[in-house]
């Protein structure tokens, strides 16, 4: 098992710094992705989801679509990947065509492991960039809510920690983080994620807020936004999903 995979977080940057060293130069500052939620596989046990967007110094267009065992919080397999640096030609194409020929490469995989694309459970949490709200704070939700009925009631508390890190620097200041999942209405809580140091897949990732979380039967996926200094033209944008179970 790599290093960074015991930290059980994954994004664009974990695939990247094992196959794709070009992605984590120079060519990958101030680069925000954009996310796809693939779906769970029909018995929930695991998920694929898709980052792709346009590199801000060069405008390649790239795709990467990771596999998620839901259960372990960890890779089902290798994150299949797809750049398209072509400057003879748009950052729409190029990114079209990197979603489209990924999409294609990892048909296998995903038929493999059973994923439905499409099926994403219940989506109960949305935050986007554009939301200037506070995220400070814990995030409660409920699986379903309807006129005269709530089912379940969670909250979810994201804690940032200061990472020790002979690779960044202090001006950087690398962060990890703890992710707690408590369910109000039995008390009890659950820790879905507590990192110890921070992986060479994030670099020197300073900070963390939740951005989407999906319900499917007894499966969680809490997906975050990671931000990374220092960037080309601001910090990179990257997402980490970390998966488990409700109870």
């Amino acid at each position: 098992m790599r290093a960074f995979r015991n930290n059980r977080v994954f994004s664009i940057l974990a695939f990247a710094s094992v196959s794709l060293p070009f992605l984590l130069g120079h060519a990958s500052a101030g680069t925000y992705d954009d996310l796809y939620f693939i779906g769970f596989s029909k018995d929930g046990r695991y998920l694929a989801f898709e980052t792709y967007g346009t590199g801000d110094c060069s405008g390649y267009g790239y795709s990467v679509i990771t596999f998620v065992n839901t259960e372990k919080n960890d890779w089902a397999s290798n994150p299949i990947s797809t750049v398209i640096d072509d400057e003879t030609r748009t950052v729409q194409e190029t990114r079209q065509e990197a979603r489209g020929v990924n999409k294609k490469k990892a048909f296998n995989q995903i038929s493999n492991l059973g994923i439905v694309d499409g099926n994403v459970g219940a989506h109960v949490v949305s935050r986007l960039l554009t939301d200037l709200t506070t995220f400070s704070g814990p995030i409660r939700f409920a699986k379903e809510i309807g006129s005269m009925y709530r089912h379940g009631d969670y909250e979810l508390t994201l804690k940032e920690m200061v990472a020790n890190s002979k690779e960044c620097s202090v001006s950087d200041e690398p962060k990890i983080f703890e992710l707690i999942l408590k369910n109000k209405e039995t008390n009890k809580t659950k820790v879905l994620q507590k990192d110890r140091t921070i992986p060479r897949s994030r670099r020197c990732a300073n900070s963390y807020q939740i951005s989407d979380v999906f319900i499917y039967n007894n499966y969680i996926a809490v997906f975050l936004n990671m931000f990374i200094p220092p960037g080309y033209e601001g910090p990179d944008m990257r997402y980490l999903v970390v998966t488990g179970t409700l109870e």
